[in-house]
């Protein structure tokens, strides 16, 4: 799991994982040039797919550290300042080579990653590369090789409930979502999750199935008002409800619609003002409040 990958700089192969093997060659697809030189590869530099997941970068040459400080850009990862034996094809023999990375907190499940070699040079003093990329290599995209997989242990509120007006729907919807130790979430859950309130919510418990991770809860609503109330989620694991989480409070109030409140002191224009709308408390300009108080 990448989560088990997130060191800051690769310094063995136990702290990473190796995503792209590839074949340094000297003497082409056959190994038979006519020169008695090795190929030294001195720097290389990799086009990235979903590049934005990954935290660092090293180049092994089996379990032997090569380089761990490269140059990670958008969509790249490049190597420079390389040489010696473990970068070195023998004259006509070939040397592989592996791409290992650790992750980032923070990931986008199911983002697959490809790597494909743009551009490598070789030491003058040895063989070349007959074109720029050295032959362009990709790594394989077959099934779900090198694709973040986020693994949700647990629920959050992505939006907490707000304070709304007796029998009104809370606006914005609460949402929970399913999501990993790195509050990643979990593309692939569909579990059910319900809610549950301290307040008198109606139809409780609500229960609403996730897609992409997500439910969408867009029909809270309480018919008592109440005040420090809060909003209880949880999933439902085969019937047994469990990740239990509670929401921030809130108040159910009993305003009528389109009333009027200051939220700071001040004189009657330059204090700041909200007028209640559809149960939601609403920044207003001051020349539109009522003069009743």
């Amino acid at each position: 799991a990448y989560q088990d990958y997130q060191t800051a700089t690769i310094t063995n192969t136990e702290s990473s994982v190796g995503v792209f093997q590839f074949t340094l060659r000297d003497g082409g697809a056959a190994a038979n040039d006519a020169d008695a030189s090795g190929t030294e590869l001195n720097a290389i530099t990799f086009n990235v797919t979903n590049s934005a997941n990954i935290r660092s970068a090293a180049l092994f040459f089996g379990n032997a550290l090569v380089n761990n400080a490269p140059v990670i850009g958008s969509g790249t990862i490049a190597f420079s300042g390389l040489s010696g034996a473990n970068v070195t094809a023998d004259d006509n023999s070939t040397k592989n080579l592996t791409l290992r990375l650790s992750f980032n907190a923070t990931v986008t499940d199911n983002q697959q990653m490809q790597f494909t070699i743009a551009s490598a040079t070789a030491s003058a003093s040895g063989s070349g590369f007959a074109t720029a990329n050295a032959g362009g290599a990709q790594s394989s995209i077959t099934a779900d090789r090198n694709r973040i997989e986020v693994t949700a242990t647990k629920l959050s509120f992505t939006q907490q409930p707000s304070s709304v007006n007796v029998s009104v729907n809370m606006s914005p919807a609460v949402t929970v979502a399913a999501q990993d130790v790195n509050n990643n979430t979990d593309l692939d859950f569909t579990d059910n999750i319900r809610i549950s309130s301290t307040g008198t919510l109606t139809g409780a418990p609500v229960i609403v199935a996730a897609s992409n991770g997500v439910s969408t809860f867009n029909t809270l609503n309480h018919s008592v008002i109440g005040t420090g109330l809060t909003l209880t989620a949880e999933r439902d694991n085969s019937g047994a409800w469990d990740w239990d989480i509670t929401s921030n409070t809130f108040e159910i109030t009993s305003e009528p619609t389109n009333s009027y409140r200051t939220t700071s002191g001040g004189t009657w224009s330059a204090a700041t003002w909200e007028q209640l709308i559809s149960g939601v408390w609403t920044s207003t300009p001051a020349d539109r409040k009522s003069t009743r108080l």
